[in-house]
């Protein structure tokens, strides 16, 4: 489905921009969460993993907005962009589910920024092209990797059977 709206996703910078500040919504969102992990776990090595994860959710949050704001300056006046969710996704979930939520949301996050990285990239000598576009979500998909690797380690610490780490 979500390949069937590349036409529509980046028709405009307007568009683009709006996809952008959802993005910065959902890091920041991830943000509030990572911060409540790392004030609410006991092990310190995971503390220090998740402090770090959030700081590269805010910065991540951070980028989006500026290129997002590049794109289209009148987003600073629309304060429904720049809102969070703050779920309490560690609280509600505990440790290992929410680590769970975690790996498969960075994974999927990964897997769709290597597509639209790629769309932009069929772009290349139009119009349409858009390089800082592209080179941001080339520098958060490395991040992205990162967490999606970290969380899976975890995870299996967490929930060391196999039939557990699935579930």
């Amino acid at each position: 489905f979500a390949r069937l709206l590349k036409p529509f996703r980046w028709r405009s910078p307007r568009a683009t921009a709006r996809m952008l500040m959802a993005f910065a919504r959902a890091e920041r969102s991830s943000f509030f969460d990572m911060m409540e992990a790392a004030n609410t776990t006991t092990d310190l090595s995971r503390r220090a993993t998740y402090l770090s994860h959030a700081v590269d959710e805010n910065r991540h949050a951070q980028m989006f907005s500026l290129r997002a704001l590049e794109l289209d300056p009148t987003l600073a006046f629309d304060d429904s962009l720049s809102r969070a969710d703050f779920e309490h996704l560690f609280t509600r979930l505990g440790e290992a589910r929410f680590l769970a939520f975690v790996h498969l949301g960075e994974k999927r996050a990964c897997a769709q920024m290597v597509m639209f990285r790629d769309e932009l990239l069929s772009f290349e000598g139009t119009p349409r092209a858009d390089t800082k576009t592209r080179a941001l979500l080339d520098a958060v998909m490395v991040d992205e990797r990162h967490h999606e690797a970290y969380t899976r380690t975890f995870l299996s610490t967490l929930a060391p059977a196999e039939k557990e780490l699935r579930a």
